[in-house]
């Protein structure tokens, strides 16, 4: 994914409205209780302010963000447990929002895809597996399909329905729910009904 791909997701649990000022820069509130902190901790918590202005970040994104500047790992971890009970950082949320946005975009994703992007994202394995649970693979498998299947259109219906399997596949879609938006795809597609055919199944 490219640097813009999380601009998608809003900002972490309301926090845009307190973290950007009014010229577009980030800087750090004053959270109540926060403890006194050094010239370095303001440093991090500045730093770890700015990318999440930008957008939200499941913890140990930032985390790996913050290390990759150079910062103490101690007081990076400090500061993210700080942010996190405070309900700046939230992975539950983060996940699930992802889920949602990616499923929603111009060209939706499976859950397959969507489990190895938040696992390289560092969110947990049992966050992922809720948060993908949740989203609706077989209505995005849907728009996914209809979408790719204008360009499929002119082609006999055996070479349609295995072109277009192997997109959704290669979109993290399974193997069902992308065997049934393909003949609904071609019903949509020609008003008619998916024809019987003697070819194997797609692989």
């Amino acid at each position: 994914m490219g640097s813009d791909d999380g601009e998608l997701i809003g900002r972490q649990s309301g926090s845009a409205g307190r973290i950007v000022s009014g010229r577009g820069r980030a800087r750090s509130p004053a959270l109540p209780g926060a403890p006194s902190r050094g010239a370095r901790q303001i440093s991090i918590s500045d730093a770890a302010w700015r990318l999440l202005a930008v957008r939200s970040r499941s913890r140990e994104e930032l985390r790996r963000r913050l290390l990759r500047k150079g910062l103490d790992g101690a007081a990076v971890d400090h500061e993210l447990a700080r942010l996190q009970e405070q309900g700046y950082i939230d992975d539950d949320a983060f996940a699930r929002a992802w889920v949602a946005v990616r499923q929603g975009g111009s060209v939706p994703r499976g859950a397959a895809m969507l489990t190895a992007e938040l696992l390289r994202k560092g969110v947990d394995r049992e966050v992922t597996r809720d948060a993908v649970a949740a989203g609706d693979d077989s209505t995005a498998a849907g728009i996914a399909a209809r979408k790719r299947a204008t360009a499929l259109a002119a082609r006999p219906y055996g070479e349609f329905r295995r072109r277009l399997f192997a997109f959704l596949q290669r979109r993290g879609f399974g193997y069902d729910v992308s065997r049934l938006a393909v003949d609904q795809a071609w019903q949509d597609l020609t008003g008619a009904s998916a024809p019987p055919t003697d070819e194997a199944e797609p692989k």
